[in-house]
């Protein structure tokens, strides 16, 4: 949240996730509130398949609006698994690369042969 950190350091610390750069991260977090830094630094780590949700439940702020989003991304995953058995579902959570203006879920499609 903007509110919680500077507006230049919500910047920095924006590059650093869409670099994965957590040794900047941590750097960019000192002297945020525990909660904030902790679930920032959480971020670079959860990536994969349904089970990032699971470790983001764990590892990020037990609040509602993380709670419903987590939700929304099970719920997203479970619909498409349940529509298309033979595509493997994945999440990062700390894409952010030049995405700052979405405030949503994000889809990437992959096919075998095809190129980007």
């Amino acid at each position: 949240r903007v509110g919680v950190v500077a507006r230049a350091r919500h910047a920095d610390i924006h590059a650093a996730l869409a670099d994965k750069d957590s040794a900047a991260l941590a750097d960019l977090c000192a002297g945020l509130g525990a909660s904030v830094r902790e679930a920032l630094l959480a971020l670079p780590s959860l990536y994969g398949d349904a089970q990032a949700i699971v470790a983001a439940r764990r590892a990020l702020p037990d609040l509602a609006p993380v709670r419903a989003a987590l939700d929304d991304l099970s719920t997203l995953a479970r619909h498409a698994s349940q529509a298309h058995p033979q595509v493997r579902v994945g999440f990062d959570l700390a894409d952010v690369g030049g995405s700052s203006y979405y405030s949503g879920a994000r889809f990437a499609i992959f096919a075998q042969g095809s190129s980007d």
